[in-house]
């Protein structure tokens, strides 16, 4: 018979042992694991011909103990099968049908990225494998990118089979035939289609229902259809931009009186303010007309609009009434609305102060397509502004231009040709005529602005040749945008495809796109789905280009996406 303590020591190694093979988890010591899951084996294995439409599960084992919460929303099937999921040691992973196959189809199963083992490593790329119940494996394929895709923000891709689903194939009602998933770079691969036309759409689709939310996710419209047959089986380059679709009416949520002179129109989004805008303001009792003598949006807040007025008799009823309203998206309101506000007592006494007036006095370094920018702190008749300013060269030569009007406080002139590099130049304001929506005068001053332009010297050019095998007749927008730098973008319009010139370009590296204007409006288009009608073709040339000094970066070539000869 053992000593007691001999005994107690056994007894406790055996405990802990116990305990120790009970324990489910990483074992304590030693580098951490770091080495990514990986599928090893699969029911039916890939490119499986003649698989039986009534099997019950599709098998899928991974190389070791998963994460069974991170295959949840990482598992697609096209086209869509319902089914339920079962764990083996948390390895082998039934997905139990509760379909039949259809007949002569090839089912593609992907497995995202973001599956991950049960030490949080993920896969290293998604996976894909086929099946099919007839005699072969459809080996169609479509590749592209959804190019504003956040980091780790994973995009869905529905692809809809024009001959199953007719000619307006409905991503918010109907499941996709296809489904596929962007990497972390955007980039997305849609393999083993069948032979038909097909209509692609790009999904935020969050609550993963297969189905696009368009209240509150994101899409991306194709800018063409893409067919398969024999004659291509593989089309590359499909690209997306995503958009938020807006189908609610914009509508006034209440007004709210600053003073005898201004009132806040409270919006439930932000409008464009143009000659269809349709605001009236009338008495209560007896139905006089208030005149509206200015509108802008609000400086801080963008669903609000300032409103401007004659003077408003104290604690008056009024109604503000709208009868034509459109938002940012295009969406229109056209019945009426009427709410009821009571006018105020307080008077602005607010005076003609120019807030703003840029460049800078002394300015050195302006960049030669800079304009002038005038700010003021209350709202002005800009007529009164453009009679009595004034752009001179070095040698006091008047400089034309046009008047750029943002709001009732901002402005900007743009000289018709854009500044000449080494060359002085001086903006001249009188504020002693200058009126404000009340006709109350300016203070008697006149404020000057003496900037030089920066030498061409420091500046370089882009030259290059914008191409397409498609005889359009429309224009194509270039944008150039300067990387770490918070300055607008240089902008280029051109006629149609052809050679481009950037001019009095600061050193640096640069990122170009733009955007092939088939609807010939000059604004880039996201199309729309009811009715539907398709994006613009875009682009966005894949390097960065540099940009030195007294150099022309030369043969910067962009092709422009491939048209749909059926659009």
């Amino acid at each position: 018979m053992l000593p007691n303590r001999i005994f107690i020591f056994l007894l406790g190694i055996a405990i802990l042992c116990i305990a120790g093979c009970a324990t489910k988890g990483s074992p304590g010591g030693g580098p951490v694991d770091r080495t990514p899951p990986e599928i090893v084996s699969t029911f039916p294995a890939t490119d499986s011909t003649g698989i039986a439409r009534d099997i019950k599960s599709i098998d899928i084992e991974f190389s070791e103990r998963m994460n069974e919460g991170s295959l949840s929303n990482a598992i697609f099937i096209s086209p869509p099968l319902d089914y339920t999921i079962k764990w083996k040691r948390s390895r082998k992973l039934e997905l139990q049908l509760s379909d039949t196959l259809w007949n002569n189809q090839t089912y593609v199963i992907s497995i995202a990225a973001e599956a991950s083992d049960e030490r949080n490593n993920k896969m290293v790329q998604s996976y894909q494998f086929a099946f099919s119940t007839g005699d072969i494996i459809d080996r169609g394929a479509i590749t592209g990118r959804v190019v504003d895709a956040r980091r780790e923000e994973m995009v869905l891709i529905f692809a809809f089979a024009l001959s199953d689903t007719g000619e307006a194939p409905d991503p918010t009602i109907q499941k996709p035939g296809y489904i596929s998933q962007t990497g972390q770079d955007g980039n997305f691969f849609l393999n083993f289609l069948k032979p038909a036309r097909y209509r692609v759409f790009a999904i935020q689709d969050q609550n993963r229902n297969l189905r696009l939310d368009a209240n509150f996710e994101r899409v991306g419209i194709p800018y063409r259809d893409v067919t398969i047959d024999s004659v291509r089986m593989k089309f590359d380059g499909l690209q997306f931009r995503l958009t938020k679709l807006d189908t609610i009416v914009p509508f006034i949520t209440g007004v709210r009186p600053v003073n005898d002179t201004y009132l806040q129109l409270r919006l439930s989004e932000p409008i464009l303010i143009n000659d269809r805008t349709s605001f009236y303001i009338v008495t209560q009792q007896t139905m006089d007309t208030l005149q509206i003598l200015g509108m802008s949006r609000n400086r801080e807040t963008e669903n609000i609009i300032d409103v401007f007025t004659t003077k408003m008799p104290e604690e008056t009823e009024y109604q503000f009434i709208s009868t034509f309203m459109e938002d940012t998206s295009g969406v229109l309101n056209d019945t009426l609305q009427a709410v009821l506000f009571k006018s105020r007592s307080i008077t602005d006494t607010t005076r003609i102060e120019l807030e703003e007036f840029t460049p800078a006095d002394s300015a050195r370094a302006v960049r030669p397509e800079q304009s002038i920018r005038l700010k003021f702190s209350v709202p002005v008749l800009w007529e009164s502004v453009f009679t009595r300013f004034q752009l001179m060269d070095s040698d006091s030569i008047e400089v034309p231009g046009n008047w750029q009007i943002q709001s009732v406080y901002e402005a900007g002139f743009i000289p018709e040709q854009v500044f000449i590099p080494d060359s002085s130049y001086r903006a001249v304001l009188s504020l002693e005529g200058v009126e404000d929506l009340w006709a109350r005068n300016g203070p008697d001053s006149v404020i000057s602005r003496y900037f030089t332009i920066i030498s061409s010297r420091e500046l370089g050019e882009i030259s290059g040749t914008v191409q397409t095998d498609h005889a359009v007749n429309a224009g194509v927008y270039l944008s150039l945008r300067q990387l770490d730098r918070k300055t607008e973008p240089f902008r280029l319009q051109l006629a149609g495809p052809g050679d481009f010139l950037f001019v009095h370009l600061p050193e640096g590296q640069y990122l170009l796109n733009g955007f092939w204007d088939l609807n010939g409006d000059g604004i880039y288009t996201f199309g729309d789905l009811f009715p539907f009608s398709y994006s613009e073709p875009f682009f966005v040339y894949p390097d960065t280009i540099k940009v030195r000094k007294r150099w022309e970066t030369r043969g910067v070539t962009i092709q422009l996406p491939e048209l749909d000869s059926e659009r």
